[in-house]
């Protein structure tokens, strides 16, 4: 949202300089993003006024001007422009101004001979426009030495503020100022006295209920001219269209409350308001064809579409220099219909920003009749009219003064809590706060505490202790702290996503986040990017979070992710730079599943894309899938690998236990070689011998060849040293499991 000092103070008379209120905004809950003084773009810049002006003897094509500037010398001037003439009021630049086109600070010169000891500008030397054809032709009574800031009526402040979600009465100058005199940094002003006395007759056809307020107002425009207060939209950036249309927007960033203007000569027939059935072709103002959705809310002549109602205006039925007689619509429309419409168009307007956060319903009439005002003003005539209103709902919401205290520690009298809530245009009587119909985002309690300390100023706050618990052990903390101690660094990222194919959301935030995702890994890979584009050159990143799918009965289920990519280990003098493999991954997913016991799972191929074919595999336990890890597919990104474990479905984290002690006693290790006479699986083998007993402790191919597999056990117990004899018969049968599989021992 962009406002001027100027056009703040239409309706906050300021007690304070504009920088306090700049220093307090972000107080009140609203971010300044920027500030610019455009005073300081004419710093050392006033106004000129030729006094004479001479051929230059060795140019043509250049004039010597004396330039009076208010002093009691005049200044030399060399110049081009073809404009420049006796008497002329321009604009003058002294030597060390800098020049706003090309920010470099000004010279003396010598042109040709002749000394120049300033410079008479252009609109676009001074930014001002994108071309000119010679200098500025200022008022002839300006007065020599003006400030130039002032003689352009650029002396003021640019304000651009970020707002929440939730603070749609602040899309306007007269929200903001409400929220200033709230503050005491000002006095709340109504500049305006509606002068409109038409009496406009209802709608005698049904209004569809997705509009609360609709008005149609016939007017004409063939006598206007451009409102002196139009001048404050270019100061916010916005582009200057036609007298009527620079006014629906005049409007809608002074009150919040959206117009539209269509040229009433278009218009084919009835206006009505409708909702569509989908599938309908409409050419919007931005020259872009849309397929309308189902469900959004549209403006019909009899020809079809002539808007988007709250979102855009049709090409057909645009306003050109040549209109007479326009049709000017407002609007109260159903802001959850306009935001899934915008969302499924991808388009943002600023009257869909409005509508989507909630327009006052109350001040629809007066927000009419001032636009009317102001058409009247620029010498429009209002003609018929027809308008549909129904009252907001007043909401009231319970409330004790003394919750303040409970929820931040502040004591205010009740006669403070009035005031402040009286300031914000609530009243507080009998345990009840009446809202007022602007401030759609308050509806409990919690909300009528937050609007009082914002008021009454955070800083107020004090430090407090709070009171200790004893904290309950949860498994999966434990899991990230093991990762911790493997290198991951935790990251959070944002559960949406744009695959198609995940959980859609009824009301994104945008196209991109359109879904909730299905796993974490593909987030993992953004954040990697960007942490490599940033230098980085070793990532190890783990997340818990939840996922999402569109399975009912598993809608939700927590997961533990991570990622590597990168070096493992620098160059030394010793070794070679080493970069993280496909047995870095999994040996991080067997130490996280052996630190909680889970030995009997299998390795099967995996069937995500998200994952290299041939460098991947599935975690099950029996038919139940508890986990992915391996290679990312190089199409996502490459050398980089990832696991994924849902942590819900591992048996042992149920009952989750602290584990076991390092045993002290010595391990006893023997290795095996058997040839392979079928297709076997390391990981069925693996199982196979962790049945063999207690005292299996680890299990470690070392060597394949030909159709032969070599492994290392190692034997521990945790209880007493192992003799030779029970090392032995332990061998005896591992040999024995091996054979059951079909496999040879090697002699």
């Amino acid at each position: 949202m962009k406002f001027t000092h100027r056009w703040l103070e239409r309706y906050c008379r300021l007690n304070c300089e504009i920088e306090q209120v700049i220093k307090t905004l972000p107080f009140l809950g609203i971010e300044v993003e920027d500030v610019h003084f455009f005073a300081k773009d004419f710093e050392r810049m006033c106004v000129g006024r030729i006094d004479h002006i001479e051929r230059h003897p060795q140019a043509d094509r250049l004039n010597v001007c004396l330039v009076n500037i208010g002093e009691a010398d005049p200044v030399q001037v060399v110049c081009g422009a073809n404009n420049a003439r006796l008497g002329l009021v321009t604009a003058f630049a002294h030597v060390g101004a800098i020049i706003p086109s090309i920010q470099t600070p000004l010279k003396k010169g010598t042109i040709r001979g002749v000394g120049s000891f300033g410079m008479l500008c252009s609109k676009e030397e001074l930014g001002l426009s994108d071309h000119s054809d010679g200098i500025v032709e200022l008022d002839e009574t300006l007065k020599p030495g003006t400030l130039l800031s002032q003689a352009l009526n650029r002396d003021d402040t640019f304000i651009d503020v970020s707002l929440t979600p939730n603070r749609g009465d602040c899309f306007s100058i007269k929200g903001i100022a409400r929220d200033i005199a709230a503050a005491g940094l000002g006095d709340y002003l109504n500049p305006f006295e509606s002068v409109i006395t038409n009496k406009f007759e209802p709608f005698s056809d049904h209004i569809h209920g997705s509009a609360s307020c609709f008005a149609l107002v016939n007017i004409n425009i063939s006598s206007m001219n451009s409102h002196v207060l139009c001048h404050h939209l270019s100061s916010v950036d916005q582009k200057l269209v036609n007298p009527a249309v620079d006014l629906t927007n005049f409007m809608m960033f002074e009150c919040g409350q959206p117009f539209h203007a269509y040229d009433a000569d278009l218009i084919k027939g009835h206006v009505r308001v409708d909702i569509s059935t989908g599938g309908e072709r409409f050419e919007a103002l931005n020259d872009v064809t849309y397929t309308v959705p189902p469900n959004a809310i549209v403006i019909k002549d009899d020809e079809g579409i002539i808007a988007l109602a709250g979102i855009i205006g049709g090409k057909r039925t645009a306003c050109s220099p040549h209109t007479k007689c326009i049709l000017l619509e407002a609007g109260i429309f159903d802001p959850i219909a306009i935001s899934m419409a915008g969302q499924a168009l991808h388009l943002t307007t600023d009257a869909r920003m409005r509508f989507e956060r909630g327009v006052d319903q109350g001040a629809f009439e007066d927000h009419l009749r001032q636009i009317l005002t102001l058409f009247k003003e620029a010498g429009a005539t209002i003609q018929s009219g027809s308008i549909h209103i129904s009252d907001p709902a007043i909401k009231r919401v319970p409330f004790d003064h003394h919750r303040i205290h409970h929820l931040t520690g502040v004591s205010l009298p009740l006669e403070q809590v009035q005031s402040i809530l009286s300031q914000l245009n609530m009243s507080y009587q009998d345990g009840v706060v009446t809202v007022p119909s602007h401030r759609h985002d308050i509806s409990i309690p919690q909300d009528i505490v937050e609007e009082v300390l914002r008021i009454y100023g955070y800083g107020h706050l004090t430090t407090c202790d709070l009171p200790l618990k004893p904290a309950k052990p949860y498994r999966t903390n434990n899991i990230l702290s093991h990762c911790y101690g493997l290198g991951y660094q935790e990251v959070v990222t944002f559960s949406f996503t744009k695959n198609e194919t995940s959980l859609p959301l009824q009301t994104p935030l945008s196209h991109e986040w359109a879904y909730m995702r299905d796993s974490v890994v593909p987030s993992l890979v953004e954040q990697a990017a960007s942490l490599a584009s940033y230098g980085q050159e070793s990532i190890k990143i783990v997340e818990q979070a939840p996922i999402y799918s569109k399975d009912y009965h598993l809608y939700q289920t927590i997961v533990l992710s991570g990622l590597c990519q990168g070096k493992k280990l620098d160059k030394t003098v010793v070794d070679d730079v080493q970069y993280f493999d496909f047995f870095d991954i999994k040996g991080d997913v067997e130490s996280i599943l052996k630190q909680y016991g889970i030995h009997n799972y299998q390795l099967e191929s995996p069937s995500l894309e998200i994952y290299h074919p041939y460098q991947s595999a599935t975690i099950k336990m029996g038919k139940h899938v508890i986990g992915y890890f391996g290679a990312i597919h190089p199409k996502l990104m490459k050398k980089a690998f990832a696991f994924e474990l849902f942590l819900e479905r591992l048996p042992r984290l149920t009952n989750f236990k602290i584990p076991e002690k390092h045993s002290v006693y010595p391990k006893v290790v023997r290795d095996f070689c058997f040839i392979l006479k079928n297709q076997v699986s390391f990981s069925v083998i693996e199982k196979h011998v962790y049945k063999v007993g207690p005292f299996v402790t680890n299990v470690h191919p070392f060597d394949v060849y030909g159709d032969s597999i070599a492994f290392r056990v190692t034997f521990q117990s945790n209880e007493k040293t192992l003799n030779e004899d029970e090392v032995n018969q332990y061998y005896q049968k591992v040999i024995s499991s091996m054979e059951s599989l079909g496999l040879e021992l090697k002699l």
